[in-house]
């Protein structure tokens, strides 16, 4: 190779190491522009019309007004990741599902009482598709689905359903909390009726179960709101494992620590399972608090792909320099 070859190639390289450099600092920064935290849960706020950012690692209150739209919200329920880069909130009363951004502006509407819905209460993403429990109007004790820009109403599942309060995809099946009968009950992905996972009178049992939480190990924890009201801790066939005495518990989130982040009524609070106490986080009167869910962010696109094709540059770059 020739002097002035050797030379230019090695400028390419470096040139090629420097963008590489910048556009790995250009992504960083794009990154927390369109994402947000991880470790960051939502937590409804039916009362006060907000939904908080809170702590996945120890239940501490990070933002208590992340999203907060009076105008719109009647009862919040749920809120969840769009896997879209968006945050879909269910309203109970409203009869609708809410799309905002991931800084809480509201974006639209994206099904309504105009589509069939009332008395809407749990939400999930699946598949690219919007599940909505329904338990009141023409579609009562239905789960119906639509895509995500509200459109393709489709009736998901249509039996053995009393008061539906969550719908709850886990890796093989799906599961719907029942606070008529009491039960949990496990359908497939086409939402053939599979089985009752939990069946319960409602008195030695749980009673009224709301949300439904797939610990990392597999097992289930759901949120009995009447009495026995309490955390309910099940195999992941439905075997009763444990029973906490709480006051009214909707929702229930397993935490970094090891504790239990539990919804009920006015109080936002942590479960710890081996001394059995619990500790306040918020205790208000004017609150009313409903359901937990990670907030798992995605980058946009374009950061991924900056990254990548600038890593590809320098590939491309540092093998044409060992060619010559």
């Amino acid at each position: 190779m020739s002097y002035f070859n050797r030379f230019f190639s090695r400028q390419a390289v470096g040139i090629s190491r420097l963008i590489f450099t910048a556009g790995i600092g250009l992504s960083a920064l794009l990154f927390p522009l369109n994402s947000t935290a991880k470790g960051d849960l939502l937590v409804v706020d039916s009362l006060l019309d907000r939904v908080l950012l809170v702590s996945a690692t120890d239940g501490s209150v990070i933002n208590a007004n992340f999203i907060s739209d009076v105008p719109r919200f009647q009862t919040a329920i749920n809120a969840i990741n769009s896997g879209q880069n968006t945050i879909l909130i269910s309203d109970q009363v409203a009869d609708a599902v809410f799309e905002y951004d991931l800084s809480g502006n509201y974006l639209r509407t994206v099904v309504s009482a105009s589509n069939g819905l009332d008395n809407i209460r749990g939400i999930a993403v699946h598949n690219g598709r919007l599940y909505v429990t329904v338990a009141g109007g023409s579609l009562n004790n239905t789960i119906q689905s639509f895509k995500l820009d509200g459109s393709d109403r489709q009736t998901f599942i249509s039996s053995n359903l009393d008061s539906p309060w969550d719908v709850f995809f886990r890796g093989g099946d799906v599961l719907v909390s029942n606070s008529g009968s009491d039960d949990i009950e496990r359908f497939d992905f086409n939402g053939n009726f599979l089985n009752t996972l939990v069946a319960s009178d409602g008195a030695s049992g749980i009673d009224f179960p709301q949300q439904i939480f797939e610990r990392s190990n597999g097992n289930l924890l759901v949120g009995g709101f009447s009495p026995p009201a309490g955390i309910f801790e099940y195999l992941a066939d439905g075997t009763q494992l444990n029973y906490f005495s709480a006051p009214g518990p909707r929702a229930v989130y397993e935490l970094a620590n090891g504790k239990y982040l539990y919804s009920a009524g006015t109080r936002l609070a942590v479960f710890d399972p081996i001394t059995r106490t619990s500790t306040d986080i918020i205790n208000n009167t004017n609150s009313s608090f409903r359901y937990i869910e990670r907030l798992q962010a995605v980058p946009e696109p374009g950061s991924w792909l900056l990254c990548l094709g600038l890593s590809g540059l320098v590939l491309s770059r540092r093998r044409a320099s060992r060619v010559e």
